[in-house]
């Protein structure tokens, strides 16, 4: 950062307000949260995941600031602004107000992906449904590794497979091109264990922050990874991030190949139904249950508070 006042950048507060929200959470994993407004885009660093979301506005210069008060100093301001930056603070004004922030350092810009496996490249919209369809079904806690990330199936139509142990969601995503395979990491024997294998997820805190970025894109997504990690870019931005590595449940062996029984039912009736009884299922531990009849189906719950619906 020079010396005395530089001019970074005019923009529109709504823009950096959605553009912070977004990114917050990435910068507060760290241990000195901090947000680098660049030419263009605002970056985020943390441990094992990056993100840069598209700011529009004309910079001349990057600029870090840390991110503790930058909701507060954010909440007052209206309109465009004018950010300047001096070697100890960003300041962040409109026309009637203004708000400083303590400036923090400007990390190099991440570059392109090395040894990439594959590539998805498809409509956004399409990768967000898929996507999104998977991440309801991650395990939302982090100490049970393995099912706290999105599994990527390539053995045929792409798949985004998620399950928290009680519940197993497989998407299928259609009309993406589809390059390289799913990386699956071999680990050779030692002494004290015979080889292995380790399958990679996409982490929950990476698929929250990809899929809310997706929904502000348009066209095309591009999705490529490497043994270890994942890079995403859209008109929005761009995200990278670390893979987990674990040994993924195979999913196949719970769907059953064979049904006896089938029933096609009306989805909007199916909702309104289950949302009228929903209010006697309190817990995840509560189930629904399901009889089936000639042209009927009878759904019913209870709780351990002796409530019941039907």
């Amino acid at each position: 950062m020079p010396n005395g006042e530089s001019l970074v950048s005019p923009l529109t507060a709504a823009d950096l307000k959605r553009a912070v929200s977004l990114l917050l959470p990435i910068a507060k994993s760290t241990k000195e949260p901090s947000l680098v407004l660049d030419v263009g885009a605002l970056r985020a660093y943390s441990l094992g995941l990056s993100a840069s979301v598209v700011v529009p506005g004309e910079r001349s210069a990057a600029v870090g600031f840390r991110s503790a008060f930058v909701t507060s100093a954010l909440a007052g301001l209206s309109g465009p602004l004018t950010v300047t930056a001096d070697a100890k603070h960003v300041t962040l004004a409109d026309e009637t107000t203004r708000a400083q922030v303590a400036v923090s350092g400007v990390p190099d810009p991440i570059g392109p992906l090395a040894d990439v496996l594959g590539s998805i490249v498809g409509p956004a919209s399409a990768l967000t449904t898929w996507l999104s369809r998977a991440y309801a079904a991650i395990a939302p806690d982090d100490n049970r590794y393995g099912l706290n990330g999105a599994h990527i199936d390539l053995k045929g139509a792409p798949l985004a497979v998620a399950t928290d142990g009680n519940r197993l969601h497989v998407s299928e995503l259609a009309g993406a091109a589809v390059t390289g395979a799913w990386p699956r990491i071999r680990y050779e024997a030692t002494e004290k264990r015979s080889a292995y294998h380790q399958d990679a997820l996409i982490p929950r805190a990476a698929l929250s922050t990809l899929l809310a970025m997706l929904r502000r894109a348009t066209g095309e997504v591009c999705l490529s990874w490497s043994a270890k990690e994942l890079h995403a870019t859209c008109s929005a931005g761009w995200l990278r991030c670390r893979l987990l590595e674990a040994v993924y449940p195979d999913w196949r062996q719970v769907v059953p190949s064979m049904f006896k029984r089938t029933a096609d039912v009306d989805r909007d009736a199916l909702l309104k139904a289950i949302r009228r009884i929903a209010w006697a299922a309190r817990d995840t531990s509560t189930t629904i249950r399901a009889a089936f009849h000639q042209g009927a189906v009878d759904l019913s719950t209870s709780n351990q508070d002796g409530a019941a619906a039907s």
